[in-house]
């Protein structure tokens, strides 16, 4: 019985080591690509005169796969080829029910959608939707956001490495807050590149909005047993919202009403599912009169 308890006591520690390793080498190389961009004057790739400095862009994108270099390098250092493989197999999986397709495409398009008609019917917002006259930009944005800017390049490592790994040692709203602060300081270096949108935010709440994001993340990742692919889609959806279909950052009352949107939903997910897994508990939400 010792034994077992040492082995297991062993396996934890070697987690916790791997996790620790994992945060230095996802933050490592994304900080370390984008150190060119922090010390030039005109910031990430575009000089004074509008022309874009291509090599800057181009370790900009190498620099946004730090989470997913993390989880390879440490998945094949301790399971090999065969981890690796398992790996693949979880991110190349269709095997999505309707229902959550359906969540994964249109939640946020929806949240982001109603904080628009809130700030319109409030102060007469017109938000400028280049995608109503150009709507193949919808299918461009999403190719570059699931593949170089969020989705593919962050999701191998924050779902497909991290929460696993946290939620063994803690229930999932406590994983997910915890790797929503994580997730937030690693954007940090986003705030030093010169004429960066987000320098003309709050990290603070930047911060509350990821810990709400990393909460529906895990909501969704949990529920579709740990399928990559519905985590890096939901990733692409949730920038692609923000970015071009109801673009924020444009409009304060906006991004007010979208963060708020955001917490709610994310607070009913944790009333309705259970905390510990953020799944459905068709006892609880019974014993709480949802049904």
């Amino acid at each position: 019985m010792n034994n077992i308890k040492k082995s297991e006591q062993s396996i934890k520690e070697f987690e916790v080591r791997n996790l620790i390793l994992f945060i230095l080498i996802a933050f490592g190389w994304t900080w370390l690509f984008y150190l060119p961009s922090i010390l030039s004057p005109t910031g990430g790739g575009r000089t004074s005169t509008g022309n874009i400095e291509l090599h800057i862009v181009i370790l900009e994108i190498i620099g946004n796969f730090g989470p997913l270099v993390g989880a390879v390098s440490l998945t094949f250092i301790n399971e090999g080829k065969e981890g690796i493989k398992q790996l693949w197999k979880r991110f190349w999986n269709f095997h999505i029910k309707k229902k959550w397709v359906l969540v994964i495409f249109l939640l946020f398009p929806i949240i982001s959608g109603i904080a628009f008609l809130t700030a319109i019917f409030t102060e007469g917002l017109i938000p400028e939707l280049i995608w109503l006259s150009q709507p193949w930009i919808l299918l461009l944005w999403f190719f570059m956001l699931f593949t170089f800017a969020g989705g593919l390049a962050e999701e191998f490592g924050w779902r497909g490495y991290a929460i696993d790994r946290l939620q063994a040692k803690y229930n999932a709203l406590y994983s997910s807050i915890a790797l929503g602060v994580i997730w937030a300081f690693w954007h940090l270096p986003f705030w030093f590149v010169a004429g960066s949108s987000h320098q003309e935010g709050s990290f603070l709440w930047f911060l509350i909005v990821v810990v709400f994001l990393s909460i529906l993340y895990t909501w969704i990742y949990n529920n579709t047993e740990g399928n990559l692919l519905a985590a890096t889609i939901f990733h692409a959806m949730s920038n692609l919202a923000i970015i071009i279909i109801f673009p924020l950052g444009q409009n304060t009352t906006a991004d007010f009403y979208y963060t708020l949107i955001l917490g709610i939903f994310s607070t009913l997910i944790v009333v309705i599912f259970s905390p510990k897994t953020l799944k459905r508990n068709l006892r609880r939400a019974c014993r709480n009169g949802f049904y």
